[in-house]
């Protein structure tokens, strides 16, 4: 039982220590967007004598995260994923920020597109309603027609008894 426990403390122990890593690797890996300053190559390791895998023009934006040595940014845009020299790199914004204003941009949005979901909304209520009152107003017409009709053949009728 004693042994069971210490077993399961040592494993709660192991667990959280393991959290513990994880969450200083991930802020380790913050991401950043970057802009390029002007036309870069992109190389496949911290090393500018590396193989090149990718060129990047001025004003690319990309998503960067901390390379192992500070002189390096490891990138990543559209399919290429490799190493930029810090120094080619500028920032753009921080993705939190980004993040915000993108969260802003959608709010206001969707507050457009409810806005133009109402207005449809009721301009179908007007249509339908509009139907209704056009059918209406044809019934009242038949309706007066018909009566009129029986009239005449009414009074026609009724000619016709007083000649006889």
């Amino acid at each position: 039982m004693v042994k069971t426990m210490r077993k399961r403390y040592i494993y709660i122990l192991l667990m959280v220590l393991a959290l513990i890593q994880c969450k200083c690797v991930c802020r380790a890996q913050e991401q950043v967007l970057m802009e390029v300053q002007q036309k870069v190559d992109v190389y496949e390791k911290e090393d500018s004598k590396s193989a090149v895998i990718g060129v990047l023009e001025e004003g690319t934006p990309v998503i960067c995260t901390e390379g192992d040595t500070e002189e390096w940014y490891r990138i990543s845009y559209q399919k290429i994923s490799g190493y930029v020299l810090r120094s080619e790199l500028e920032s753009y914004g921080d993705i939190e920020e980004i993040k915000e204003e993108f969260n802003e941009v959608q709010e206001d949005n969707d507050e457009h597109f409810q806005a133009i979901y109402e207005e449809q909304k009721q301009k179908q209520s007007d249509r339908v309603w509009g139907s209704i009152i056009g059918a209406l107003i044809l019934l009242m017409f038949v309706t007066g027609i018909c009566t009129v009709q029986k009239n005449r053949k009414n009074e026609i009728e009724t000619k016709d008894k007083k000649e006889d």
